[in-house]
């Protein structure tokens, strides 16, 4: 049995160091500046398409204020690769995003965002497994303000969180 096993395992043309990895794990480098932790997985379907998934935690200020918040943001995306070797070149990556944020200091006020995108991007694999990503793209985003106190409106909320803005990102991580 071992003498067949042998002949079957000489017949393989794939080496063990020449394994193709089909997932890779990411983290934002961007994501800490604006005092976040962002992370995605990356699954590889086939050699032009991929399903990612993306969550972050968010602890700061949002645009300027002094109230801390805190919230998490997770996102569906959907990734098209233009070359013919899978997780590799760039691409077009529609996506669907919720993003959720509370003040801290008041525990009333809540921010609930819902959004939709385009990101084109380059993935770039290199030490054969270590991965670099950068994208860039539009969004859109339907926020809606929860305040009990009534102190702010649903026109009081800033294009980032309702109406047209941009998302990107540069990450490096690691397949598997």
């Amino acid at each position: 049995m071992l003498c067949l096993w042998q002949i079957a395992q000489a017949q393989n043309t794939k080496r063990f160091d020449e394994q193709e990895y089909k997932s890779a794990l990411k983290f934002n480098l961007l994501s800490p500046i604006v005092g976040a932790i962002a992370v995605n997985y990356e699954n590889s379907l086939n050699n032009d398409a991929s399903f990612i998934a993306s969550a972050s935690y968010f602890t700061g200020q949002i645009d300027n204020t002094t109230e801390p918040v805190r919230g998490f943001v997770a996102s569906l995306e959907y990734r098209f690769y233009t070359g013919d070797e899978a997780m590799k070149g760039f691409y077009l990556q529609p996506y669907i995003r919720y993003q959720y944020f509370k003040d801290i200091q008041t525990k009333v006020d809540e921010l609930s965002v819902p959004g939709v995108g385009l990101l084109a991007g380059y993935q770039y694999i290199f030490v054969k497994r270590i991965v670099f990503d950068m994208n860039f793209g539009p969004a859109y985003n339907f926020g809606k303000l929860n305040t009990p106190q009534n102190s702010y409106n649903q026109s009081d909320l800033k294009p980032m969180f309702r109406g047209y803005w941009m998302r990107g990102g540069v990450s490096v991580g690691f397949l598997f």
